[in-house]
């Protein structure tokens, strides 16, 4: 059985709106609990299914280099790394 981990992701999407204020921004908030999982290689390695819902809203793709930060307050940020 994997751990279970609970990611909690805060997604900014920018849109235009027709009203005369121009851009506007709204915040979403979305959670995951994703389970990690053996690579089933013998390895012993952990892969992170990551939802296809979450990649779409943060617009990483299958393939792309992703980076993991520690924000010293216990908490971890992912970002795709733009020069991969």
């Amino acid at each position: 059985m994997g751990t279970v981990l609970l990611l909690d992701f805060t997604t900014l999407v920018t849109g235009t709106t027709k009203l005369t204020h121009g851009e506007y921004m709204t915040t979403q908030n979305t959670k995951w609990t994703i389970t990690v999982e053996e690579a089933g290689d013998g390895s012993g390695d952990l892969v992170l299914p990551l939802p296809q819902e979450m990649m779409d809203l943060q617009g990483w793709k299958e393939g792309d280099t992703l980076l993991w930060k520690d924000e010293g307050n216990g908490a971890w940020s992912l970002t795709k790394d733009k020069n991969a």
